[in-house]
């Protein structure tokens, strides 16, 4: 005898995403990573202009970091409000409505801006199906925006896919609801590179083990951006200095890096060449002349084509 049908019903954009973040990360551990990384720079100010549902800022924000967030989509910033205040810190970060064309240097300036989860390719395209994507002379406005925003010297940490297409992958794990209950995910994923655009297409299920089934099926067109071609973006509006931070708990498939824009002649370098004593090193070779290393197209793509990310020590 069949037992009664379980209840299926749409999931909402924010939950779903933010369930399939809980499966796909390990935020814990990229948050104590970013944190490190965060200290060991002596940072007195950061921004996450890609704040999303509050990973990883809200978890910094407790570890007593110094964070301003924000969001482009009134979306995820109400579901960031929601997962603040269930982590008991909704009265100490702010997170606010903010579009990356809107950052302005007369509203504040950080020593650390993150635009990471793979956010910057989906400018124009965030939450919709529309095959309407940013070109990359949008992206890069969108960089000199923030570029804008990082004080001299400062860090950019800001990341894009490694490759367009990928086949159909799926991941199984468990996350925690707005009700503190445990849910059972599946995320079933696939990127499609088309002729001028990326398309993201992604399934995530939630089974409660009590009937109540929900689903969520979206896709999202993308620009063709890659690590190679962000690099050269990078060094067009001011940055010097980059590395590949291999962040635990972060997501390989769309790496980080870490640019440092160009500081003042009364700025003095936190980072000492490889083989001294520095608070941040990068296993990249770099002159031993100067701590600042210029763009250069031929070490990112030695870098690029490494078969793991580059690691930076944050021992």
């Amino acid at each position: 005898m069949r037992g009664p049908r379980p209840y299926s019903f749409e999931l909402d954009f924010s939950t779903a995403f933010d369930l399939y973040l809980q499966v796909m990360y390990d935020a814990d551990e990229l948050t104590d990573e970013i944190g490190k990384m965060l200290r060991r720079l002596a940072v007195e100010r950061v921004l996450d202009c890609a704040a999303g549902s509050g990973v990883p800022s809200i978890g910094l924000r407790r570890m007593g970091l110094p964070v301003t967030c924000s969001d482009g989509s009134p979306e995820m910033v109400a579901r960031f409000k929601l997962n603040a205040k269930r982590r008991g810190v909704q009265g100490d970060v702010q997170c606010d409505v903010v579009d990356w064309a809107d950052l302005d240097p007369a509203d504040g300036t950080y020593d650390y801006v993150m635009c990471r989860g793979n956010s910057l390719v989906y400018a124009s395209t965030w939450g919709t199906d529309a095959d309407v994507t940013s070109g990359l002379d949008a992206l890069e406005r969108y960089v000199r925006r923030f570029a804008a925003v990082v004080e001299p010297g400062g860090w950019l940490h800001i990341d894009a896919p490694l490759a367009m297409s990928s086949g159909t992958a799926r991941t199984m794990g468990y996350a925690i609801d707005d009700d503190d209950r445990f849910v059972e995910v599946s995320v079933t994923e696939c990127v499609i590179e088309r002729a001028a655009s990326r398309y993201w297409r992604c399934i995530v299920s939630a089974d409660w083990g009590d009937g109540e089934v929900g689903r969520l099926e979206f896709g999202m067109h993308s620009a063709k951006l890659t690590v190679d071609v962000l690099a050269e973006m990078l060094g067009r509006n001011g940055f010097v200095y980059w590395g590949r931070p291999d962040f635990d708990g972060d997501r390989m498939s769309h790496p980080a890096l870490l640019a440092r824009r160009a500081p003042s002649a009364d700025v003095p370098s936190p980072v000492a060449p490889v083989g001294s004593s520095s608070p941040l090193r990068c296993r990249v070779p770099r002159p031993t002349a100067s701590p600042l290393v210029p763009w250069s197209r031929s070490l990112f793509a030695q870098a690029a084509s490494t078969p793991s990310p580059v690691p930076i020590s944050l021992q």
